[in-house]
């Protein structure tokens, strides 16, 4: 869905921000992490639950988001 160049972008800027948040605690995330992040957020725009916490919690967890991210 997404050019490699622009994963890249997100990483190069995901780093960047974190950089200048705090200093002392860069985000060193991956192009695969990017994807694995915007593939969850679609899963909780279709399942469309009341709060993203409860895609972990055990009554409501969605296991195709759950399994890949921890919380």
């Amino acid at each position: 869905m997404f050019p490699t160049e622009c994963l890249k972008h997100f990483v190069q800027q995901t780093s960047l921000y974190s950089v200048q948040n705090n200093v002392n605690t860069p985000l060193n995330c991956t192009e695969k992490e990017i994807e694995q992040f915007i593939g969850c957020a679609f899963h909780m725009s279709v399942y469309g639950v009341p709060s993203t916490r409860m895609c972990w919690q055990a009554r409501y967890r969605i296991d195709k988001i759950a399994d890949v991210m921890t919380m």
